[in-house]
C-alpha cells in the first residue's frame, strides 16, 4: 500500500484531492491538469492507469450524468457522459486522543474512564 491506497501513491492522493475539491471533474479535464508542471505532477498515461487503478478499487466511480444534472450543471457539455466521483475516503493516519483537546473551546477536557 502507497500514499494509503493500494496503488497510486501521491498521484493518487492528488488526483482524489482534485476531486473531493472540483466535484463534477470529467476524465478530460483531469488530462489538462496533468504532465509534470501541471497539478497532478504526473504524465497523462501515469494519471490514466492511476485513475483506472481507483476506479477498479471502488475509491472513484463514474457517475452517468443526467439531463437534470446538466441543467444545473450548465458548464458540462453535452459529449461528457460521466463525472468523476470519490466514493471511498482515505482513513486518517492518526486518530486524536483525549489529551490532543487541550486547546477546546472552554477548556473542556473528557474524563477518561479507566478501569
Amino acid at each position: 500500500m502507497i500514499g494509503g491506497w493500494q496503488i497510486g501513491g501521491e498521484v493518487a492522493d492528488r488526483i482524489i484531492d482534485h476531486l473531493s475539491r472540483y466535484p463534477w471533474t470529467t476524465r478530460n479535464q483531469l488530462d489538462g491538469i496533468a504532465g509534470a508542471d501541471g497539478v497532478l505532477k504526473a504524465s497523462k498515461g501515469k494519471v490514466r492507469d492511476v485513475l483506472g487503478g481507483l476506479i477498479d478499487s471502488g475509491v472513484i466511480e463514474p457517475h452517468p450524468v443526467s439531463d437534470a444534472e446538466r441543467q444545473l450543471h450548465p458548464n458540462i457539455p453535452k459529449q461528457v457522459k460521466d463525472v468523476l466521483v470519490v466514493k471511498m475516503v482515505k482513513p486518517a493516519a492518526k486518530l486524536a486522543k483525549p489529551a490532543d483537546n487541550q486547546n477546546s473551546p472552554a477548556g473542556f477536557k473528557p474524563a477518561l474512564d479507566e478501569a
